[in-house]
């Protein structure tokens, strides 16, 4: 009889883990994404407006506007036609929920407008005047950084900068090879005749020379001596015509 109980006491805790599961997906499902954009009495309302929505009288789903009046509303679970607000004015568009849709809808939100919403009991009742604005959100992060432009034209020339200061000079380099000998130039003109310098200095006397008087009368005599020959020899010499 005990072992009895024991089998039956484990199908009643095998039969209660099998059953969670299944209870905790029916209270888990996944929500409605709805996407679109906003618009409060004909314009788009300012960024971080409240976007509600509503089962009846039971708030299922709130979101707030992005820039341009966009949003993302998350809806969950809901039993049928689900209302919408902007900023506590009842928008004119409804839908219809289902677990995991996922839906684009544009709300038009308007204080003089009728919405009938569902109550409690399936009647309608007029909408409630309009809420005032809720404060608006925290700016939202930068956007990624675009792609870089071409390159545009080069611009024009500045004006010259003032001229610097002199360098220090710089080493000496080695001497470079001697160059080929220039041709040879014109004489020059010649220059102005120098004074006469001083009278330089006597010689000395030269040696005595010989006494030329007795030779010169020998000379003399004997010259006459040969002429005198010749005169008389003459006549003996020359032929006779």
């Amino acid at each position: 009889m005990a072992k009895v109980s024991r089998i039956l006491a484990l199908l009643a805790v095998v039969a209660m883990l099998a059953a969670m599961p299944l209870t905790a997906l029916a209270q888990n499902q996944p929500p409605h994404i709805v996407i679109g954009t906003a618009m409060l009495n004909g314009a788009t309302p300012p960024t971080g407006t409240s976007v509600t929505a509503h089962d009846g009288d039971k708030m299922v789903g709130e979101a707030m506007t992005r820039d341009g009046g966009r949003f993302t509303l998350l809806v969950s679970t809901s039993e049928g036609t689900v209302t919408f607000m902007v900023s506590g004015v009842a928008a004119a568009e409804t839908l219809e929920w289902s677990s995991g849709d996922r839906a684009a809808l544009d709300l038009n939100a308007a204080a003089s407008q009728t919405v009938g919403r569902q109550g409690a009991k399936g009647d309608t009742g007029p909408a409630g005047p309009a809420g005032p604005a809720g404060p608006q959100g925290p700016e939202g992060d930068a956007g990624a950084r675009g792609a870089q432009g071409p390159q545009g034209p080069a611009g024009a020339d500045g004006a010259a900068g003032p001229q610097g200061e002199t360098g220090a000079r710089g080493p000496v380099g080695p001497q470079g090879d001697p160059g080929a000998a220039g041709e040879a130039g014109a004489n020059g003109a010649a220059g102005p005749q120098g004074p006469q310098g001083d009278q330089g200095p006597q010689g000395p006397a030269g040696a005595a020379g010989m006494d030329a008087s007795g030779t010169t009368g020998i000379i003399a005599i004997v010259i006459a001596i040969i002429a005198a020959v010749i005169a008389i020899a003459m006549p003996f010499v020359m032929p006779r015509r």
